[in-house]
C-alpha cells in the first residue's frame, strides 16, 4: 500500500506520544500509584490496565501493558498501534504504516539505581535513551504518609479483596519546583489470595488542569522473580541517543518507503516486469501490498491491460 503523508504524520504523532510519556509528569512515570502499596512484594509480573477520565467521564488516557517489576526496576511492554493511534483517530491503513515502520510496540525499561531509562522498539530493532527526571523513581518509604480505613470486602477478577479508603501524602521532587507534597484520596483493593497484593486502585486527583479519576488494575498476577536480563536493552539493537534522533531515523525510513511504493505501483501500471522483478527481490512484501484504493497488484495490472505483468504476478 502506498504510504500517505497522513500516515507519516501519524508516525510523528506516535513518536510525540512516546516522548510525552517520557517527559510529561504523571503520564510518563513507570511507577503507577498502585505500586505504593506493594509492601513485601518485591518481584512480580502482571497485566496493567490504566484509565484516566475527566470528572464528566471523558477518557483522557488509557491503555494496557505487561508490567514486570523487580526491586524497583520496571519493564513495561505495550502495543501502541491500536491504543495510541485511536487517540489520534488514525485509520486502519495508516496504522499498518506504523507497523511497517517498526513502531507497533514499545518496551519501556526504567533502572533508577543505574539512572538509566530506555524505550525499546522490538520491530525496529532499536532503542533510545529517555530522560530520567527526578519524578521517575519508585516511591521511597520516607516520602510517603498513608492513612487507611477499612471499607469492607469485595471480589475483583475472581480474587477475594479487602477494600480500604486511603489518603496518600507523598513528598516529590519536581524539576523546577523543588520538593512538593501531593495528596491523593483513593480506594484500594488488596487480594487476600495473593498475600495482600494490591490489584486495583481508583483515585480522585485534583490538578491545576481539573479533576481526574484514575483507575489502575493488575490482572494475571504472578508473584515470582523475573529474569534480570529483561531489564537490559537487547544485544544487537541499534542505540539512539534520544527519542528525537530515533524519530529522525524513522522519518527517513518512511520517506524511502514512500518513494519505493510509488515506484512499485508505477511499474505495475506500466507493466514493467523488469522493474517488478528488481523491486520484488529486494522487497518481497510489495507483492502483498494494497494500493490506497484497496486494489492488489494483480487487480491494477489487469485493469490496465498489462497482460505480461498479469502473467508474471499470477
Amino acid at each position: 500500500m502506498k504510504t500517505s503523508c497522513f500516515a507519516e504524520i501519524a508516525a510523528t504523532c506516535f513518536l510525540l506520544a512516546s516522548q510525552v510519556m517520557a517527559q510529561e509528569r504523571g503520564a510518563s512515570n513507570p511507577y503507577p500509584l498502585i505500586i505504593q502499596f506493594l509492601g513485601k512484594h518485591r518481584a512480580f509480573s502482571a497485566t496493567l490496565v490504566t484509565a484516566v477520565q475527566s470528572e464528566d467521564g471523558m477518557l483522557m488516557e488509557g491503555g494496557q501493558a505487561k508490567y514486570i517489576y523487580l526491586d524497583g526496576k520496571v519493564r513495561m511492554e505495550a502495543a501502541f498501534s491500536e491504543q495510541w493511534m485511536a487517540l489520534f483517530a488514525i485509520s486502519s491503513p495508516d496504522t499498518n504504516a506504523i507497523q511497517r515502520a517498526g513502531l507497533d510496540s514499545m518496551i519501556e525499561i526504567c533502572l533508577p539505581d543505574q539512572k538509566e531509562h530506555f524505550a525499546v522498539f522490538p520491530d525496529a530493532k532499536a532503542y533510545c535513551n529517555l530522560p530520567l527526571t527526578d519524578e521517575i523513581h519508585p516511591p521511597r518509604a520516607g516520602d510517603l504518609k498513608i492513612e487507611r480505613v477499612a471499607d469492607g470486602s469485595e471480589v475483583v477478577d475472581g480474587y477475594r479483596c479487602l477494600r480500604s479508603k486511603v489518603t496518600i501524602l507523598e513528598k516529590k521532587s519536581v524539576t523546577g519546583a523543588g520538593t512538593v507534597e501531593e495528596k491523593v484520596e483513593a480506594t484500594l483493593w488488596e487480594a487476600q489470595d495473593l498475600n495482600g497484593f494490591p490489584i486495583k486502585i481508583r483515585a480522585r486527583m485534583e490538578t491545576p488542569f481539573g479533576v481526574f479519576i484514575s483507575t489502575e488494575v493488575f490482572s494475571h498476577v504472578k508473584i515470582s522473580e523475573p529474569e534480570r536480563s529483561l531489564f537490559t536493552p537487547p544485544a544487537g539493537f541499534k542505540a539512539y541517543r534520544s527519542m528525537e534522533e530515533f524519530s529522525d531515523a524513522v522519518q527517513r525510513t518512511m520517506a524511502a518507503g514512500e518513494k519505493r511504493s510509488e515506484t512499485f505501483w508505477k511499474a505495475v501500471e506500466k507493466g514493467d516486469v523488469a522493474q517488478l522483478e528488481f523491486l520484488s527481490k529486494q522487497f518481497p512484501e510489495l507483492l502483498q501490498a494494497l494500493r490506497s484504493d484497496g486494489q492488489t497488484p494483480l487487480h491494477v495490472a489487469s485493469r490496465a491491460g498489462r497482460n505480461t505483468a498479469v502473467q508474471w504476478l499470477i
